[in-house]
């Protein structure tokens, strides 16, 4: 197996890298203060890829910054540290799922 010096696998504090004053933080907030049972009774257990308050605050915050297409949300998931701050460290949606919780909210 060939490897990099690019590949190096390091633990890093995405939060410390992103404005104090983005919202990105105040959407951490809602699941805190909401009821999410109509929404997780919408999602069919066996397949959800991403927990549905997750995905909720992802295309909330996607809406907040301009970003309407489920193919952009899953570009956006894969290389904004906010967006990727969102997902807890998970792996960015697909646009099909992505295009799934849109229909959805």
């Amino acid at each position: 197996m060939k490897t990099s010096k690019n590949q190096a696998v390091m633990p890093i504090n995405v939060a410390a890298m992103i404005d104090e004053n983005d919202p990105v933080f105040k959407m951490a907030e809602i699941p805190e203060k909401s009821d999410y049972r109509k929404l997780h009774s919408s999602y069919r257990r066996r397949w959800r890829k991403i927990d549905p308050e997750v995905m909720f605050s992802i295309v909330v915050y996607a809406d907040m910054r301009g970003i309407f297409s489920s193919r952009a949300i899953e570009e956006a998931c894969k290389t904004d540290i906010r967006f990727m701050w969102l997902l807890q460290y998970e792996p960015a949606p697909d646009h099909t799922t992505t295009a799934r919780s849109l229909e959805k909210t």
